[in-house]
């Protein structure tokens, strides 16, 4: 039983979320088209949110059958805990996270802090962030980073359409 807790996290690193992304990508491309380039939401899918609920109660279960087991160590205990609450957090905080934009009025919804409105003419600049798994990290600033959004977000092609249209900077990184 302790073998297959451990065969399961590079299964789900190296085969289940490229998956998960190219399942998202499509999802989010079939949702944009339907979408108007003046009044959109920029948010994370709700898919996002069950598959991180339903990979923490898989994970909570097979940590339950290490301990009933007795296969489980110390390490195990304390760690998996830790690891299935900061999991729920940042499920919390990925499904909360929105950005509103009608016409050029932008409405920031952090996870965590007060709303922020700004408009396109108040973006100073936008980094765009390549990773190796094909995602694209966009921070938007005015005069400090005001928030992010990856190409794996609902809307973020429309978003970044709409900046380019308004000539926001962007640089490379």
């Amino acid at each position: 039983m302790k073998y297959i807790a451990m065969f399961f996290v590079p299964l789900c690193v190296g085969i289940i979320t490229p998956l998960i992304f190219e399942i998202v990508k499509k999802e989010i491309l079939k949702k944009e088209s339907s979408m108007k380039s003046n009044d959109f939401i920029v948010a994370n899918s709700v898919a996002w949110g069950i598959f991180s609920l339903l990979l923490t109660l898989f994970i909570l279960i097979v940590w339950l059958l290490l301990v009933f087991s007795d296969a489980s160590n110390v390490a195990c205990d304390i760690i998996m805990p830790i690891f299935i609450i900061t999991f729920l957090l940042l499920s919390y905080v990925v499904i909360r996270q929105k950005v509103y934009v009608k016409n050029d009025i932008i409405t920031v919804t952090p996870a965590f802090g007060k709303t922020v409105k700004l408009d396109f003419t108040n973006i100073t600049k936008i980094k765009k962030i390549h990773f190796s798994n094909g995602t694209i990290v966009y921070k938007i600033y005015s005069d400090k980073c005001v928030f992010s959004i990856d190409s794996l977000t609902t809307g973020t092609n429309l978003f970044i359409t709409q900046s380019e249209k308004n000539n926001i900077v962007f640089e490379e990184l």
